[in-house]
C-alpha cells in the first residue's frame, strides 16, 4: 500500500495519476464547488474525457437543499456543478453528500475518486467500492485439511506417496510433510475458489 498527497496543482495530480503501479487506486479530495476543487477536471484529462450532466447526482445534490429548507432555484451553480461528472465514469452514489464518487478502469487499473469528507468516503467505500472490488478480484481464502500419521517416517512417507501426491496438482491440491517426533503431518491445501480459477481459465 502507498500513500501520496498532492497539493491542488493539476500538473501535480497528473503526474501522480501517470506514475501509478497498482492494480486499485483510491484518490479522496477536491470535489467540492470551490475553484481549487479541481479533481475531476484532472481526471477528465487523464482519462480523455469530458464533464456530462449526471440526472442521479443532481437530484441527490437538491434533495440534501430541500432538506435544509433551500428550494431548487435557489441552490447556487457551484452547487448544482457538482453533477456534472466525467463521461467515462461509473458513478458512485453519495448517500450523505453532494458530491459523487467515480470509478475508472484502464489498463486492467482500477480508478476510484472519492469525496475528502471522511463519513461520505467511509459511506460510499462501502456502500459502492467495496462490493465492486471484491466482485472485480475475487479474494481467496486457503482451505487446510490435516492428516496424522504415526509408525513411519517422512522420507517413506514420500516415497509411498509419491504418485498420489503427483495426481494432486491437477486439482490445485498441495501436499505439505510436517514431521515431529513420534508422527508425520500432511497437510493438504487448497484455493477456496480453486474450481471458479479453473473454470475462469478454461
Amino acid at each position: 500500500v502507498r500513500t501520496r498527497v498532492v497539493g491542488d496543482d493539476e500538473q501535480a495530480i497528473l503526474d501522480a495519476l501517470q506514475s501509478v503501479q497498482t492494480d486499485i487506486v483510491l484518490i479522496t479530495g477536491g470535489l467540492g464547488p470551490t475553484k481549487d476543487d479541481i479533481t475531476k477536471r484532472c481526471l477528465c484529462s487523464f482519462f480523455g474525457t469530458r464533464l456530462v450532466p449526471h440526472g442521479p447526482a443532481r437530484e441527490q445534490i437538491t434533495r440534501l437543499f430541500g432538506q435544509r429548507g433551500v428550494p431548487e432555484q435557489e441552490v447556487r451553480p457551484a452547487d448544482l456543478d457538482q453533477a456534472l461528472l466525467p463521461e467515462s465514469c461509473l458513478p458512485l452514489p453519495n448517500p450523505l453528500g453532494t458530491a459523487s464518487g467515480m470509478w475508472f478502469e484502464r489498463d486492467g487499473r482500477v480508478f476510484v475518486s472519492l469525496p475528502g469528507v471522511p463519513y461520505e468516503m467511509q459511506a460510499i467505500m462501502r456502500e459502492s467500492v467495496l462490493p465492486k472490488l471484491c466482485a472485480l478480484f475475487s479474494p481467496t481464502a486457503i482451505v487446510h485439511r490435516t492428516i496424522r500419521t504415526v509408525g513411519l517416517g517422512e522420507t517413506v512417507l514420500a516415497e509411498r506417496l509419491a504418485a498420489w501426491e503427483d495426481g494432486l496438482g491437477k486439482d490445485d491440491i498441495k501436499l505439505a510433510y510436517l514431521p515431529s517426533p513420534g508422527m508425520v503431518k500432511l497437510r493438504l491445501s487448497r484455493y477456496a475458489n480453486a474450481d471458479a480459477r479453473a473454470a475462469q481459465a478454461a
